[in-house]
């Protein structure tokens, strides 16, 4: 939500996207199927993402939880790799943005 604000303060118009939030996957997936949209971008569970497809013929980017946090500690002797190794797993093994 706040990136979206950022986006707003740097002058994206209010009308490029749409940011929904919602506890209750039923009544979500009834806005989603009446609403027909051109494209739902959903990070979430694997079983939800399947129906999703389906139901949306396609007309889905799924995204999953990506990897593993890097933790860090005071023994670190090469940053430099462990800076390489976490944008290998962002976006050079399959370009996940939510990993980086």
């Amino acid at each position: 939500e706040q990136m979206i604000r950022l986006l707003h303060a740097c002058g994206m118009p209010m009308t490029d996207v749409d940011f929904l939030h919602n506890k209750d996957g039923m009544s979500m997936h009834k806005l989603l199927m009446d609403g027909k949209p051109r494209m739902t971008q959903f990070t979430g569970s694997s079983r939800v993402g399947e129906i999703l497809a389906k139901d949306l013929n396609g007309k889905i980017k799924l995204e999953d939880a990506g990897f593993d946090w890097k933790i860090i500690g005071p023994d670190v002797g090469d940053e430099e790799y462990v800076a390489w190794q976490c944008d290998q797993d962002a976006y050079a093994y399959s370009g996940q943005k939510c990993s980086a």
